[in-house]
């Protein structure tokens, strides 16, 4: 259980300041009549717009004329001039024109609206001018700061009035009160006036007499008196709360109070700050046993949608010092997390090291979804701030996960604060990718090659070049992260060239998942020798039992290189790939990529004798020295095919040709003597170079 003490304002009220300040001066002004109301004398030069208004309000403004030695009050502001007035009107008396009357006012800065204790003292300062005398009035009047006025205010149904019309739930511009002696309508007035903060005091304006016309007062609220018999009050359906009869009690006190000062200090935070008084009155008078929940709620439901940040920063530290458990702070954050203040959170982090690994982590959940600039923001980021690597990590959940690592971006390189599923790793990469914290050699760094395909498929999202960790991570990955980094690869013409100078490290098993994306991504990209160099390695590696989608890509590469490295690589490929061929081993995406890529002038449904008259198109038998095609296959069957479409093409007499000359190796000879003569299916299965 914790006791919430309130702020009391002894540290700053005005009672402390009055020990300093001994006395203010106070400006004053006289009215009175020389051939026309006017001003007589003044101890200030105002400006013409607040003269040309105290002129006014100077005047008799009574509904009746005033008999000899009655006075009444008059309190307004003079906005132009950022200065008040309190003034005291008579009746001229014998020997002035009926109506004339004495006006005396004493100007009172807002410095000297807020320090003055007691307003009521200033009654004291009046003077009934001598006629024909008014030097005193040309100087300022020295009020000692300790007057008091011990007049006793009433505090019956007109101050409950009062009050509810002042400080109610849709308080009133125009507080209209029923009419008592003079006396006390006057000391009412005053005491409401001392009991309000300084900002309501320089908005209020009172006039004690009957006056039918507020002669364009310009306050944000005014006090008027009326007789019983015109006298009506709407009736005021809410409850009379407790707060009312706390400032009951306070209205008659002298000088500053504990109350006035908590208001003063808080409830001027408010847009409506009329609205708060009771709220804020029944908060300072609250038990100081009650619970801690409670009480900060209630602070929270004061004002509605406002920000009361000086009361929430005062009630939160003194929250913290007295919290007797971490669940006590804990509650209090709960509950302000999302308040927009700044607080110095030295006493939180005094007590951080005492919390719990669950306490921790609880009070991590509960700021990590906060608004930025509010309270539980600020706390999250001291947390994120001054807490070791090993703290976060055991108190990370999947909601805080993002938001500690935006604010530890170190938190990256433990592989105990990742989380386990492959999806939920790729979210948060692809979710911190903006900030570059994270990439794919410090993910095998962390991680090793057992990284899941949506992982490394973020992780390349993010990642422009090959690199030597790319090629070793399609080596040791898994299948499908192979095939994810040679999609990644082959898609981009640059980043396929850069595997020039790392081929000899690359499996037929990457070259195959290689050629599938190639296959897979349509287009054939111009890198032609490096498929040359990939596909011989990986035959060479593979004692010829490569996959077929490197076959198929192979074989085009072949089509378009030239020279001696195009027949190297048709030699290495041709066989396999016409065997596959000839069984329908070849997948669908395989065939139409290599019917997409094979000449257009070759027209023929069947894929096999596309590819043997490709092969004859492009290396063709141009000279007893140069066989061409027919050095592409070892197999009897594909070869006699491959001679078939030389006969047609060039004629049977350019076989024979070869076969007599005797610059052709008695190798080729046989593979021509097979060519041009007949021979049984049982020679073909055991030709003698097979």
């Amino acid at each position: 259980m914790i006791s919430l003490h309130l702020y009391d304002g002894s540290c700053w009220s005005i009672a402390n300041i009055m020990q300093v300040t001994s006395s203010i001066y106070i400006d004053q002004v006289l009215h009175g009549y020389d051939r026309g109301h006017k001003e007589l004398a003044a101890s200030i030069s105002l400006d013409e717009q607040s003269r040309a208004l105290m002129l006014v309000l100077s005047d008799l403004i009574a509904s009746t004329s005033l008999e000899e030695g009655v006075s009444y009050l008059t309190s307004y502001p003079l906005r132009h001039a950022s200065k008040h007035v309190l003034a005291r009107t008579w009746a001229a008396g014998r020997g002035f024109r009926p109506g004339s009357v004495w006006t005396h006012s004493l100007i009172l800065d807002y410095q000297a609206l807020t320090l003055i204790p007691d307003l009521a003292a200033l009654r004291s300062h009046f003077k009934f001018p001598e006629k024909g005398n008014h030097n005193n009035y040309t100087v300022p009047i020295a009020f000692i700061s300790k007057e008091q006025s011990p007049e006793l205010v009433e505090q019956g149904s007109r101050a409950i009035d009062a009050l509810m019309q002042l400080y109610g739930k849709n308080p009133r511009r125009e507080i209209n009160l029923p009419r008592s002696t003079a006396e006390s309508d006057e000391i009412l007035a005053l005491a409401l006036w001392r009991q309000m903060w300084p900002g309501l005091r320089r908005d209020f304006a009172f006039i004690t007499c009957i006056s039918n016309d507020l002669l364009g007062l310009e306050a944000g609220c005014i006090l008027r008196f009326f007789d019983h018999e015109n006298y009506q009050l709407d009736p005021i359906a809410e409850p009379l709360d407790e707060g009312y009869r706390w400032l009951l009690e306070d209205l008659p006190k002298l000088g500053p109070t504990d109350l006035r000062s908590f208001l003063g200090r808080y409830v001027i935070e408010s847009k409506q700050p009329r609205r708060l008084v009771i709220p804020l009155t029944e908060l300072q008078y609250e038990k100081k046993s009650k619970p801690i929940n409670l009480s900060l709620s209630h602070i929270l439901s004061l004002s509605k949608g406002e920000s009361l940040p000086r009361l929430v920063r005062d009630i939160i530290v003194e929250g913290l010092k007295s919290a007797s458990s971490n669940l006590d702070v804990i509650e209090i954050v709960r509950i302000f997390r999302q308040e927009i203040i700044k607080l110095d959170l030295f006493e939180l982090r005094n007590r951080i090291d005492s919390f719990s690994e669950s306490e921790f982590r609880i009070l991590l959940m509960i700021t990590s979804p906060c608004n930025d600039n509010s309270l539980g923001s600020s706390i999250f980021s001291d947390l994120l701030n001054i807490s070791p690597l090993e703290k976060l990590v055991m108190a990370v959940t999947e909601e805080n996960r993002l938001p500690m690592l935006l604010r530890r971006p170190e938190l990256a390189n433990v592989n105990e604060f990742w989380p386990n599923s492959d999806l939920s790793r790729a979210e948060l990469i692809s979710q911190i990718h903006p900030l570059n914290i994270f990439n794919l050699e410090k993910a095998i760094d962390i991680f090793g090659y057992n990284i899941g395909e949506q992982t490394v498929s973020a992780l390349l999202n993010d990642t422009a070049s090959l690199s030597p960790e790319v090629v070793m991570l399609m080596r040791n990955g898994t299948k499908e992260v192979c095939d994810i980094v040679s999609a990644w690869i082959v898609q981009v013409p640059v980043r396929f060239g850069g595997l020039m100078g790392m081929h000899d490290n690359i499996k037929p098993a990457v070259v195959e998942a290689l050629a599938r994306a190639q296959i897979n991504f349509g287009s054939h990209n111009q890198h032609c020798l490096l498929w040359s160099k990939l596909v011989c390695s990986a035959v060479e590696e593979a004692n010829q039992s490569i996959g077929n989608a490197s076959l198929v890509v192979g074989y085009i590469s072949a089509l378009n290189l030239e020279g001696e490295p195009s027949l190297i690589l048709a030699r290495a490929v041709y066989d396999p790939l016409q065997y596959a061929v000839h069984r329908h081993r070849l997948s669908r995406e395989e065939v139409r990529y290599l019917e997409g890529h094979l000449p257009l002038a070759i027209r023929t449904s069947l894929i096999r004798i596309k590819l043997c008259r490709s092969a004859v198109l492009k290396w063709p038998p141009l000279e007893m020295l140069d066989l061409g095609a027919l050095t592409i296959s070892s197999n009897p069957e594909y070869l006699k095919e491959l001679g078939s479409e030389i006969e047609s093409i060039y004629g049977r007499r350019k076989l024979e040709e070869m076969l007599n000359s005797g610059d052709v190796s008695a190798e080729m000879k046989g593979r021509l003597r097979w060519i041009l003569g007949p021979i049984s299916s049982k020679s073909i299965r055991s030709f003698w170079w097979w």
